[in-house]
């Protein structure tokens, strides 16, 4: 049980006052960033800035901005993601539509755009014009797809989800980054299906990026409230927590061109057990491994030969 987010009479009460009060309900609940998560709720209430709640700290709520407010706090005491209350999250400085039945994207999974643009800008300039196919296996939101098109040129992404919800989702965010995509001049295809197979086999790939299902099955139950609002699909790694990384390595030798390269997100600790999964893919060269910004294992990439 919680309690509810203060009594104080609705419209008397300042941005100082209510980002105060809700902290404080939030930090006594245990929610991980009580400040931030109170910050990005009134900022949407009040549809300001964050910085402009400082700006404006004085400024006093209506009865219906706070109504709103505690509405929203009483919800995300409910353990509702922040991001699934607000339906957006920020990914690579990319505004990202999110629902709830779609992955929310992580901080982390920044890296591995970060490790794929310069493989990625290498091959562009190896192929001598011709277009590079990149599948995103698993693109939820669209995320990485977007995040790498932000940067780049001339590319065809192929963005793979079996979920249905996660690729309408992956549509409104492509088209509301329409303008960016046609600039650059890429061209994004949706794709629902398990795998690869919703491409056909002759479509061969030039990158094949991935933030794969890969907690263990029976650890599903243990996470937080919060993280237990997504999509079992989008976290379930099978009993190991290795079963779609094996589908990828499968799928990887009958789709990846020669000298293409692979890039997957994986758990903190599941580098060493990938390792020992590869030795059963002998088509792939020796990994190229990655720790994130808190010094975690937390990408590898992989050329095929």
């Amino acid at each position: 049980m919680h309690d509810e987010p203060s009594s104080q009479t609705p419209g008397e009460s300042t941005i100082t006052e209510i980002l105060q009060n809700i902290t404080f309900q939030f930090k006594t609940e245990g929610i991980a960033s009580p400040r931030l998560d109170a910050e990005l709720l009134l900022a949407y209430v009040l549809k300001l800035q964050r910085l402009d709640l400082y700006l404006q700290a004085d400024r006093p709520l209506s009865t219906i901005e706070s109504g709103e407010m505690f509405e929203l706090a009483k919800r995300r005491l409910d353990g509702i993601p922040v991001a699934y209350l607000l339906e957006q999250k920020e990914f690579w400085s990319l505004n990202l539509k999110v629902f709830p039945g779609v992955l929310i994207p992580r901080p982390e999974t920044e890296l591995l755009v970060e490790i794929a643009l310069p493989a990625m800008i290498r091959m562009q300039e190896n192929q001598q014009g011709r277009r590079l196919r990149v599948v995103d296996y698993g693109t939820g939101t669209g995320a990485i797809l977007l995040a790498i098109a932000s940067e780049l040129e001339n590319l065809d992404f192929l963005g793979v989800d079996l979920s249905s919800q996660a690729l309408k989702t992956a549509a409104i965010n492509v088209d509301t980054h329409r303008q960016m995509l046609e600039k650059s001049k890429h061209r994004v295809f949706l794709f629902q299906g398990k795998g690869l197979e919703s491409l056909g086999r002759e479509q061969s790939v030039d990158v094949l990026i991935s933030n794969p299902p890969y907690i263990r099955s029976d650890t599903i139950p243990t996470l937080s409230p919060e993280v237990n609002q997504e999509p079992r699909l989008a976290l379930d790694g099978g009993v190991d927590g290795l079963e779609v990384f094996r589908n990828i390595f499968n799928e990887a030798n009958e789709s990846l061109v020669n000298g293409g390269e692979l890039m997957v997100e994986h758990g903190y600790d599941q580098r060493n057990d990938l390792i020992e999964l590869l030795k059963a893919y002998p088509y792939f060269g020796p990994p190229e491994c990655f720790d994130d910004l808190e010094g975690r294992p937390r990408v590898m990439k992989l050329v095929k030969q």
